[in-house]
């Protein structure tokens, strides 16, 4: 039960990914990382979190590869590479719960896809919420809520809703 005295304890369990992602003006493994100068970096972890969120190749063809700069709030990279370091960020602190808000709104959809599987099973034992407009994101979702002006439908899996998409 969430309650005050646990509500800390509830929050160190929960990642937000939105659609603006804040970036800071440093490396792309401090941005996901957020290392500090006390805090060890697994990097066997981050290398597998980049490889779920399709970074590696990009990460690859920089010059200074981890160690690249992404500029003030990202400025120096793509919307959809902002994102991923997002997912990559949330990915790499193992939150139990997941919340994507729009949060691959600015990759294509084959990135988008890939993406999307690999991080279904990836986190096989966390709680994933994800929003979002662009209804091939949920593909590989079992429980979809449609909320609505009139309430909440719930909806079993994206073949269902396909299904009730094409039938209005």
């Amino acid at each position: 039960m969430l309650e005050a005295k646990n509500l800390e304890g509830w929050k160190q369990k929960i990642s937000l990914v939105s659609q603006n992602i804040f970036l800071f003006d440093s490396t792309i493994e401090e941005n996901i990382t957020f290392n500090g100068m006390d805090k060890n970096i697994n990097y066997e972890k981050l290398h597998e979190v980049c490889k779920i969120v399709q970074l590696n190749d990009f990460i690859e063809n920089q010059q200074k590869g981890f160690q690249s700069i992404v500029g003030e709030n990202g400025v120096r990279i793509s919307g959809g590479q902002k994102q991923r370091i997002g997912i990559a960020r949330a990915l790499y602190n193992a939150s139990e719960i997941l919340i994507f808000d729009e949060a691959t709104s600015a990759l294509d959809q084959q990135t988008e896809s890939i993406v999307m599987k690999n991080i279904i099973e990836y986190s096989k034992n966390l709680t994933l919420i994800i929003i979002a407009h662009r209804l091939t994101t949920l593909k590989y979702c079992n429980k979809i809520v449609k909320v609505e002006s009139g309430g909440l439908t719930e909806i079993d899996g994206y073949k269902a809703l396909i299904k009730k998409k094409n039938k209005n």
